[in-house]
């Protein structure tokens, strides 16, 4: 079998490389062939496989992988809760959202679950619950804000905040005339 690793990516990338030949890389003992498959793999089978493998980087590698699922990404964090790890799952498009409730509350990720495709405004409420104040303003970035968040936020204990609330498109008219009999200066 070749060790040119630039020759294994590209047929592991090719779509008529059968699952036999991937599972025969993703069983090789070089940590790189593995690392390979883990990127570029569509197999179920096989990313269930490497999910557990004992190298990290072929972890990560699968965590980037956009055709993981989102159950496999949830057993990655079952044996690796690494920051570098946690950061990549939540980059992934399939992060689910257990995946991304589990880690809302948490400052180094909240950015990062904000803006996943897959929030939803129960996560976004947790957020905003946050007692730091530079996280709940970075809310307001996610699509997914809803008037009943934006309704809390309105009423939160910092300026800026209410200020972000009273500029934002989203804002209802209820919630805009409540912001005018607010007192604070800004």
């Amino acid at each position: 079998k070749s060790k040119d690793h630039a020759i294994i990516e590209e047929v592991v990338k090719n779509t008529n490389t059968d699952e036999e030949t991937l599972m025969d890389l993703a069983q090789d003992d070089d940590d790189l062939i593995r690392e390979t498959v883990s990127s570029y793999t569509y197999s179920v089978k096989i990313l269930e496989i490497l999910s557990k493998d004992k190298i990290s980087t072929v972890r990560i590698a699968m965590a980037r992988n956009e055709n993981t699922p989102g159950k496999i990404l949830e057993n990655i964090l079952m044996n690796d809760e690494s920051d570098y790890t946690i950061k990549t799952i939540l980059l992934n498009p399939n992060a689910t959202t257990k995946i991304l409730e589990k880690f809302a509350s948490n400052r180094i990720f909240s950015s990062a679950v904000i803006n996943h495709n897959n929030v939803t405004p129960v996560i976004l409420r947790k957020i905003v619950e946050m007692k730091d104040y530079f996280i709940r303003k970075q809310v307001f970035s996610s699509p997914k804000i809803t008037a009943e968040i934006l309704e809390i936020l309105s009423h939160d204990p910092d300026a800026d905040v209410r200020m972000n609330v009273a500029r934002d498109s989203r804002t209802d008219l209820k919630t805009l005339e409540n912001l005018l009999r607010d007192k604070d200066l800004y």
